[in-house]
């Protein structure tokens, strides 16, 4: 009895699956872009889905002869006006250049076409400006995959209750492109989307060994209140990307894209803090963990954890709603990002 009603969840689970409209997909897709990002985490997710690449847009021409086999009936280009012209694609996938990436984007837009592109999508406020102007109902997802971790809706849950917090960002040096628009971005990103958009109180910037360390004192429009720490002077193999937010019962530690904890804050007793005079254990709850990757589910695919499957599936279902469903310009949203990383800027020096 228990086996068969075991043996009928999996199977309903496994219809639930194979239903989902990401699997009956009719619309036409590009992909400009095949570097090392694009191959090993976007994708995958396009190959899980079975979506079929008409085009794929490269600087290589190399790489058709290397790759084909992985994409049969795809057209491997150098051109970008091949996927310009044809009116059948209706979504393209951007993850080239980052320099190129705003170029690529306007493009794409005077041509149509929905547009799913990796962080930056442009380099400052104004270029921002000028894309957003050349059509408002564009159809534009940003590859900003720490919107669509798992985690995050148990620390929404908890929004009327927050009050401050400390983010730790660090990685290690970043010589190879702009760190405020291609890394530190992914940072202040999240924090608007958690808390709202911030000014900034005080802020201070270390240069040395090839690495900069930002350390911000912000308010946000919520109220609540942060402190920041960016960091290049950190490590690549023990990135620390973890926050500690002050609730008014309890301490959440976020450790993206592992945790959410809470710790509970000890009850008060005529305002008398309850463990001076009662030995009480300290009380913790795991909202969201990944169980150290044990169990071998869905749910825990790195890809998923970290993002990158639900920001494509958005947009994917976004193109193939024909803009009724979930119509969103990411752009639009970027505003407050890209005046906080402007500002970062101007105080920005060579490293010595």
């Amino acid at each position: 009895m228990i086996k068969e009603l075991i043996r009928k969840a999996n199977q309903f689970r496994k219809r639930a699956y194979f239903n989902s409209s990401l699997y009956k997909t009719n619309r036409k897709y590009a992909f400009v872009g095949f570097g090392m990002h694009s191959l090993t985490n976007l994708y995958p997710i396009i190959s899980h889905f079975g979506i079929p690449l008409k085009y794929i847009c490269t600087r290589e021409s190399s790489v058709s002869i290397n790759i084909s086999v992985r994409f049969p009936g795809t057209v491997f280009t150098n051109e970008l006006e091949l996927i310009l012209n044809d009116p059948e694609i209706e979504g393209v996938f951007v993850s080239a250049d980052p320099t190129a990436h705003a170029q690529i984007l306007t493009s794409l837009l005077l041509a149509g076409k929905k547009v799913f592109i990796e962080k930056p999508p442009c380099t400052d406020i104004g270029e921002l400006e000028k894309i957003i102007l050349l059509s408002k109902n564009a159809v534009v997802k940003v590859g900003l995959q720490r919107r669509y971790w798992p985690g995050n809706k148990y620390i929404l849950k908890n929004k009327e209750r927050m009050r401050s917090y400390i983010y730790r960002f660090y990685f290690g040096p970043y010589l190879q492109g702009d760190v405020f628009n291609e890394m530190f971005i992914h940072a202040v990103d999240y924090c608007i989307f958690l808390f709202g958009e911030f000014a900034i109180l005080s802020s201070s910037q270390q240069k040395y060994d090839h690495g900069i360390t930002v350390q911000l004192h912000i308010k946000h429009s919520s109220g609540v209140s942060g402190l920041l720490e960016l960091s290049t002077h950190g490590s690549w193999s023990d990135p620390v990307d973890s926050m500690s937010i002050q609730c008014v019962d309890e301490i959440l530690e976020v450790k993206y894209p592992v945790l959410v904890e809470g710790r509970l804050k000890p009850k008060r007793i005529f305002n008398i803090p309850s463990e001076r005079f009662l030995n009480q254990p300290v009380s913790s709850k795991k909202y969201f963990s990944i169980n150290n990757l044990v169990l071998p589910v869905f749910e825990l695919n790195t890809l998923i954890l970290q993002g990158f499957y639900d920001e494509l599936r958005v947009f994917i279902e976004m193109v193939e709603n024909g803009n009724r469903e979930g119509l969103r310009n990411d752009l639009i949203g970027l505003r407050p990002v890209y005046r906080i990383l402007d500002e970062l800027k101007k105080y920005d020096h060579p490293i010595a």
